[in-house]
């Protein structure tokens, strides 16, 4: 069913504005977009003389540090963060600041001029900016009192998200639990697919590497075209019959069983500015509703936790309804599994 446009007035709690705060720079930063993992070097250099337009700043690198500390800490909604700086690599325009945190290595990678973070050139200032807006927020909502427990909205057309990954096998377990659902009532709500990815145009990332991330693009595109009913079942064949480690050659097989044209979707797939429009809207949906794992379910703008089960999932939706849907009477398969668990 077609989604309509609606709007709110609603104003965000500070604690919502802290969370999409840091969700908004989880995009940059989650999964290694900005973040890059390296090997660790000798570490304990306070001077180094200039080379190709770099000269070692310590008081700054001890700036860099603490921001980033911040970051995480916010990001880990107040876990203790352990972050060690150790040496320093120049790489053609740009330093690799090479850290031990938390136990393991990664670099930090910057202009030589400390002015911007790579790759994608964000002015580190406004990063910084960013960070301690976003650490005030959550400092100051650890102190709010605790918000009125939310109820869920009912609607006509109820609003379903499911965000996953399409090789989390929990988010599989999501999606097959939600197959019979989109069968039984999907006439009567709206159901959307949204993919969990970092990065941005040229540099998405999904969390279990290059071959998810294609089927992330592949599945959304079917959605597209096809709509709710054939995306369920192409990825009902696809968790019974391929993996991240094959599917860039399986996926057709499931796909041609199905009616799907394949050409199609390859043409789209190689369409970069489509699959930047396609990855930057789930990216943004991600972002705006705090996801941050695979499965999450969204009902009409509501974070659900609940049993991860045919009949979970339908009465969980029915009760977003705001007029009784006729088939939200008939009992779907209750096995399933809890609501814990995610990628």
């Amino acid at each position: 069913m077609a989604k309509e446009e609606t709007s709110s007035a609603e104003p965000m709690s500070q604690t919502t504005v802290a969370i999409i705060a840091v969700a908004m720079l989880a995009i940059g930063f989650g999964a290694g977009y900005y973040l890059n993992m390296g090997e660790t070097g000798t570490g304990g250099e306070t001077t180094t003389p200039t080379t190709d337009g770099f000269v070692f700043d310590q008081q700054k690198v001890n700036e860099i540090t603490a921001t980033f500390e911040d970051y995480f800490y916010v990001y880990g909604q107040g876990q203790p963060v352990d972050l060690v700086f150790q040496t320093y690599r120049e790489s053609g325009d740009h330093v690799d600041l090479v850290y031990m945190f938390n136990g393991q290595p990664f670099n930090i990678s910057m202009s030589k001029d400390y002015q911007y973070l790579y790759p994608s050139v964000l002015s580190y200032e406004a990063f910084k900016q960013d960070v301690a807006y976003a650490k005030t927020q959550f400092e100051e909502s650890l102190t709010a009192e605790p918000p009125e427990p939310e109820e869920l909205e009912k609607t006509e057309t109820p609003e379903v998200l499911l965000f996953v990954m399409s090789f989390c096998p929990y988010g599989n377990v999501a999606e097959d639990a939600m197959a019979p659902v989109v069968d039984l009532i999907g006439e009567g709500i709206y159901f959307e697919p949204v993919y969990i990815v970092s990065g941005g145009a040229g540099s998405w990332t999904s969390l279990h590497g290059n071959v998810e991330l294609n089927q992330d693009i592949r599945e959304k595109i079917i959605y597209n075209l096809y709509g709710a009913d054939v995306w369920m079942d192409y990825v009902y064949a696809v968790n019974a019959q391929c993996d991240y480690t094959n599917a860039d050659e399986c996926w057709t097989g499931p796909a041609e069983a199905l009616g799907i044209n394949t050409t199609e979707v390859e043409e789209l797939f190689n369409n970069d500015t489509y699959v930047d429009e396609l990855l930057t809207k789930d990216a943004m949906l991600s972002a705006a509703y705090g996801v941050r794992g695979s499965p999450t379910l969204i009902v009409n703008g509501m974070t659900m936790s609940v049993e991860r089960s045919p009949e979970s999932y339908k009465s969980t939706i029915c009760d977003a309804f705001l007029s009784p849907h006729e088939k939200c009477n008939e009992t779907l398969s209750g096995e399933g599994t809890a609501a814990t668990g995610s990628c």
